[in-house]
């Protein structure tokens, strides 16, 4: 109950940002704008929810023993997609 209130309060943090950002954007086209603001947002609150919901088991990892870049997810039932 506690990761869903700070996500609450992160939800609302989230709206005066990109307001801020829309205004200081004010003389753009309005998609491009909130484009670059949800973008800008991303960047911020990524790294707000990977805080909130930061599982050491949940956390992505990058594959690099290939020239391709697969990203992996830890799951218990990893097992299963070695078959």
């Amino acid at each position: 109950m506690k990761k869903f209130f700070l996500y609450l309060i992160r939800w609302q943090l989230s709206s005066p940002i990109l307001a801020v950002c829309l205004v200081w954007m004010g003389g753009w086209n309005v998609v491009i704008a909130t484009i670059a603001a949800n973008l800008i947002g991303g960047c911020i609150f990524f790294w707000v929810d990977r805080w909130i919901f930061g599982d050491k088991k949940a956390k992505a990892t990058i594959n690099d023993d290939s020239d391709e870049e697969v990203i992996v997810l830890p799951s218990k039932k990893s097992a299963d997609l070695a078959d």
